[in-house]
């Protein structure tokens, strides 16, 4: 029986998946200047001609892994604002974070590896700086909404306390405590204590 269209799309997911995954790989391992198309074929086990029928070029790789990785924020600024309470999205924040470090562990710590090499530091800076700059206006957003005098801050602040988690973690997963990290988050954000936290952070910047 003849495929049809829905599983001729299936099948070319799949491929473009597989390839994605053996570029990531190999870029992360092997340095995205130092990989060769013919490497990320061989990894993937399919042939170069293959490879480029779905992608034309290093750089087309490169750019669709960072834009799978940002897909994946989009995901999260929507549920995040498919909720009006701002404790709430606070959560849905911190929770989804430890849901993406167990579910995308490998996946993560490969771009992470790839996201600082000298020649890539610049090249994700320029696409990622939307993105970016989304993520704290929603955190801003919310730590305004729940009283915080400097809404700015506390959001650049959970952006670097979150980038530390995350680091840390994919550096050494065994050994890190990530649950009690998350534990830590949920608390110091939960309704009564950020509210006490808003409060502090008036109380401090009135004397």
């Amino acid at each position: 029986m003849p495929r049809t269209k829905k599983q001729f799309k299936e099948l070319r997911d799949r491929k473009r998946e597989i390839i994605l995954r053996a570029a990531l790989r190999q870029f992360a391992e092997k340095g995205y200047e130092n990989t060769s198309i013919n490497d990320i074929a061989k990894t993937a086990h399919i042939s170069n001609g293959l490879t480029y029928h779905y992608f034309k070029s290093k750089q087309e790789l490169l750019q669709s892994i960072v834009k799978k990785f940002l897909s994946i924020a989009d995901e999260l600024f929507e549920k995040i604002n498919s909720v009006e309470d701002p404790s709430q999205q606070l959560r849905i924040y911190i929770e989804s974070l430890c849901g993406l470090l167990d579910t995308q562990e490998e996946s993560l710590r490969l771009f992470l590896l790839l996201s600082v090499q000298p020649g890539i530091i610049g090249k994700l800076r320029e696409v990622t700086m939307t993105s970016q700059k989304k993520y704290l206006d929603i955190m801003e957003r919310i730590f305004t909404s729940l009283g915080f005098d400097q809404p700015k801050l506390e959001a650049r602040f959970l952006d670097v306390f979150v980038d530390g988690v995350m680091l840390n973690y994919l550096s050494s997963p065994a050994d890190f405590p990530l649950k009690e990290m998350i534990k830590f988050l949920l608390e110091r954000y939960s309704g009564t204590n950020s509210r006490a936290l808003a409060l502090n952070d008036q109380t401090h910047n009135g004397l």
